[in-house]
């Protein structure tokens, strides 16, 4: 409960919209998580509050005021109607000593929880029914504060947000999700869910060990679904997704999505294996960014790509296994920050994202690594950027050599680029490609461990790339 309810906290956070209606909405997820009737927020200083937000179930707290009495009672409790006053207006008047646990409006009952945070207080007040269940909502209320606390910052200047905080609440949430099997359906299943703008989602694991089950959103009826299976030698896989707009329906999103599928099950491998691989987080965290490639951007096997090219790079310049080792965690990381968007954020966020993913990236990098290495490190992954994109861009190779020399990385990167280029002639374009076991089992040069069948060239003529009419990532491709 309490990580599904800061996901869904921390992308308000991102949603570039109003300062009263992000309160509200604040107000409505909280109250709706914890089934109140009403949940009102208000901040100011410890001589002041206002309220700042408010959710209320209309029909539960509608009432009345007696005009002799001068008190307020709900509508039930007396035939005699007075002259009509909702309890939200009574709210937005009301201001009470901070700290105090309980209000009492005319014959309603409210909890309150504050605390004070530097300048800066922050009072819930919340009301339902069920006195046991609001005593409940005080304890779960206060294992979420830190996450009311970074949402209600924003409300004074939502540009002077802590960004810290922010950005170290964001990131710790997001890695806390890749410490089990669930964690990851979860994000991979928003990375799907964005994909497609579905409004619905769930993924389904059936296994030996046991079935896993998620799911985000809400279908109708008038909902259009995709079915996606992948059946392995001891589990399988089921994703259904569906949307009320126009949803991706093509070959090549298919293909995409069958591609992801299998990077998936190498994650769900990885957890079941009693003999895990040497790095299990890294090679999580590389196998969710290999479906992140996949789906934003077609791009199969980038992430792997990337890794060879930067390995090559270190060994001719004579770094150490150490230094290939956090070249990976480098590469693994460049758009973590951008599944953090995707997995918090409901809608798509253009604006933000870049601006996160540095940050994000950042913070996690500075944390995993040594700081006086990063700029190396960097350094080494734009120039393998830089070599995949122009290789992909079929060029003969003496063109290749005269951009690698014009370029403006430093004289021993650019030599053993040049060797790296020489290397390439003698790997098959499946081998290049890091092609997935989907590909791969399609491909008749893989089995039988020869150069292109059609072309009868390697990789390295890079002119001929991707030239099978049998290569599915050929046929994507057109």
């Amino acid at each position: 409960m309490q990580a599904f309810l800061s996901e869904k906290i921390i992308g308000l956070c991102l949603e570039d919209i109003s300062l009263k209606l992000l309160s509200d909405k604040l107000s409505e997820i909280l109250a709706k998580n914890y089934n109140l009737d009403c949940l009102a927020i208000y901040l100011g200083n410890k001589e002041s509050v206002r309220l700042t937000g408010l959710f209320i179930n209309q029909s539960a707290f509608l009432s009345v005021f007696d005009s002799k009495n001068k008190t307020l009672k709900s509508i039930t409790d007396n035939s005699e109607i007075f002259s009509g006053i909702k309890i939200q207006e009574t709210l937005y008047e009301n201001y009470f000593k901070i700290g105090s646990k309980e209000l009492k409006i005319g014959n309603f009952y409210f909890n309150t929880f504050s605390k004070s945070i530097k300048n800066t207080c922050i009072t819930l007040l919340y009301g339902g029914n069920d006195k046991k269940q609001k005593n409940r909502v005080r304890r779960n209320i206060e294992n979420i504060f830190p996450f009311i606390e970074i949402a209600t910052s924003s409300f004074y200047n939502k540009k002077n947000i802590n960004a810290d905080n922010f950005i170290s609440s964001i990131t710790s949430n997001l890695i806390s999700n890749t410490l089990e099997i669930k964690g990851y359906m979860k994000v991979v299943l928003k990375l799907f869910q964005f994909y497609y703008n579905a409004c619905y989602g769930s993924l389904n694991i059936d296994s030996g060990s046991g079935n896993y089950f998620e799911e985000i959103g809400k279908a109708n009826n008038s909902s259009s679904v995709l079915d996606f299976n992948l059946a392995k030698n001891n589990f399988s896989i089921k994703l259904l997704l569906s949307s009320d707009t126009s949803m991706l329906n093509t070959s090549e999103s298919h293909f995409l999505t069958d591609i992801s599928l299998e990077y998936f099950s190498d994650i769900f491998n990885n957890f079941t294996n009693p003999k895990p691989v040497k790095d299990f987080r890294l090679s999580n965290i590389a196998d969710l960014m290999k479906i992140f490639d996949t789906l934003n951007e077609g791009k199969v096997g980038l992430t792997d790509r990337l890794i060879d090219s930067a390995k090559f790079i270190c060994k001719n310049i004579h770094l150490s296994d150490l230094d290939i080792e956090n070249l990976s965690w480098t590469i693994s990381l460049r758009n973590i920050g951008k599944v953090a968007v995707r997995f918090y954020f409901e809608h798509k966020s253009p604006g933000y994202e870049n601006e996160l993913n540095e940050n994000i990236k950042s913070g996690l990098l500075t944390y995993l690594l040594p700081k006086k290495d990063l700029p190396l490190y960097s350094n080494i992954l734009k120039a393998s950027l830089f070599f995949l994109d122009i290789t992909s861009k079929k060029e003969k190779i003496q063109k290749i050599y005269e951009l690698i020399n014009i370029s403006d990385h430093d004289t021993s990167i650019k030599e053993a680029l040049k060797d790296y280029v020489i290397f390439s002639k003698k790997k098959k374009c499946h081998d290049f490609y890091k092609c997935p076991e989907y590909i791969t089992k399609s491909c008749s040069a893989y089995k039988s461990n020869v150069k292109c069948c059609e072309t009868h060239h390697t990789m390295g003529d890079f002119k001929s790339i991707r030239s099978c009419k049998d290569c599915l990532l050929c046929i994507s491709d057109k």
